[in-house]
Protein backbone atom coordinates (compact mmCIF):
# COMPACT_ATOMS: atom_id res chain seq x y z
CA UNK A 1 0.00 0.00 0.00
CA UNK A 2 2.83 2.07 0.90
CA UNK A 3 4.42 1.62 -3.03
CA UNK A 4 1.23 2.90 -4.34
CA UNK A 5 0.75 5.95 -2.36
CA UNK A 6 4.58 7.36 -2.89
CA UNK A 7 3.69 5.87 -6.57
CA UNK A 8 0.85 8.19 -6.94
CA UNK A 9 2.69 10.89 -4.74
CA UNK A 10 5.73 11.16 -7.45
CA UNK A 11 3.10 11.12 -10.35
CA UNK A 12 1.22 13.98 -8.68
CA UNK A 13 4.55 15.74 -8.29
CA UNK A 14 5.61 15.25 -11.52
CA UNK A 15 2.74 16.49 -13.54
CA UNK A 16 2.41 19.82 -11.13
CA UNK A 17 5.67 19.97 -12.38
CA UNK A 18 4.63 20.22 -16.36
CA UNK A 19 1.69 21.90 -16.01
CA UNK A 20 3.54 25.20 -13.90
CA UNK A 21 5.51 27.19 -16.39
CA UNK A 22 6.80 30.70 -16.15
CA UNK A 23 5.91 33.49 -17.82
CA UNK A 24 7.49 34.44 -21.16
CA UNK A 25 6.99 37.12 -23.80
CA UNK A 26 7.99 34.50 -26.54
CA UNK A 27 6.68 30.97 -27.32
CA UNK A 28 8.80 28.27 -25.71
CA UNK A 29 8.56 24.21 -26.88
CA UNK A 30 8.77 22.40 -24.08
CA UNK A 31 11.20 19.76 -26.46
CA UNK A 32 12.43 21.93 -28.72
CA UNK A 33 12.47 25.67 -30.03
CA UNK A 34 13.77 27.17 -33.26
CA UNK A 35 11.81 30.09 -33.90
CA UNK A 36 12.78 33.88 -35.74
CA UNK A 37 11.12 36.53 -34.62
CA UNK A 38 10.72 40.53 -35.29
CA UNK A 39 11.54 43.06 -33.80
CA UNK A 40 10.54 46.95 -34.61
CA UNK A 41 12.95 49.67 -34.37
CA UNK A 42 11.90 52.16 -36.47
CA UNK A 43 9.38 53.09 -38.74
CA UNK A 44 11.39 53.89 -41.73
CA UNK A 45 11.08 52.00 -44.85
CA UNK A 46 13.51 51.65 -46.99
CA UNK A 47 16.74 49.24 -47.82
CA UNK A 48 19.82 48.78 -45.61
CA UNK A 49 23.41 47.59 -46.42
CA UNK A 50 24.91 46.09 -43.37
CA UNK A 51 23.70 43.17 -41.12
CA UNK A 52 25.10 42.53 -37.08
CA UNK A 53 24.49 39.46 -34.94
CA UNK A 54 25.14 39.36 -31.07
CA UNK A 55 24.68 36.04 -29.60
CA UNK A 56 23.96 34.44 -26.02
CA UNK A 57 24.16 31.12 -25.02
CA UNK A 58 22.26 29.59 -21.83
CA UNK A 59 22.95 26.09 -20.19
CA UNK A 60 19.60 24.12 -18.63
CA UNK A 61 18.17 27.59 -17.92
CA UNK A 62 20.89 27.71 -15.30
CA UNK A 63 23.48 29.71 -16.66
CA UNK A 64 23.70 31.87 -19.29
CA UNK A 65 26.44 33.96 -21.14
CA UNK A 66 27.20 35.99 -23.76
CA UNK A 67 26.16 39.88 -25.31
CA UNK A 68 22.84 39.66 -26.80
CA UNK A 69 22.93 43.75 -27.23
CA UNK A 70 22.02 46.11 -29.87
CA UNK A 71 25.25 47.77 -29.39
CA UNK A 72 26.96 44.60 -29.91
CA UNK A 73 25.05 43.52 -32.98
CA UNK A 74 25.92 47.04 -34.19
CA UNK A 75 29.52 46.54 -33.62
CA UNK A 76 29.47 43.41 -35.11
CA UNK A 77 27.95 45.01 -38.70
CA UNK A 78 29.86 48.09 -38.44
CA UNK A 79 25.93 50.18 -38.26
CA UNK A 80 25.72 53.19 -37.15
CA UNK A 81 21.89 53.56 -38.32
CA UNK A 82 19.06 50.91 -37.49
CA UNK A 83 16.64 49.99 -39.89
CA UNK A 84 15.08 47.20 -37.91
CA UNK A 85 16.30 44.10 -36.08
CA UNK A 86 15.38 40.53 -35.50
CA UNK A 87 15.27 37.73 -33.16
CA UNK A 88 15.82 34.03 -33.07
CA UNK A 89 15.51 31.09 -30.74
CA UNK A 90 17.00 27.76 -30.94
CA UNK A 91 16.85 25.58 -28.35
CA UNK A 92 16.56 21.72 -27.35
CA UNK A 93 15.04 20.28 -24.44
CA UNK A 94 15.63 23.45 -22.72
CA UNK A 95 19.65 22.00 -22.09
CA UNK A 96 21.58 24.38 -24.73
CA UNK A 97 19.70 27.28 -26.11
CA UNK A 98 21.13 30.07 -28.28
CA UNK A 99 19.85 33.69 -29.44
CA UNK A 100 20.82 35.77 -31.45
CA UNK A 101 20.02 39.10 -32.60
CA UNK A 102 20.57 40.23 -35.95
CA UNK A 103 20.44 44.09 -36.46
CA UNK A 104 19.98 45.67 -39.92
CA UNK A 105 20.66 49.52 -41.01
CA UNK A 106 23.62 51.19 -42.88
Amino acid sequence: MLKVKTTVMVGVMVGAALLTGCATNQPIGAVYTDLALPVQATDEHGSYSKVGRSTCISYVAMVAQGDCSVNAAKRDGGITSVHHMDWRVHSLLGIISRYELSVYGD
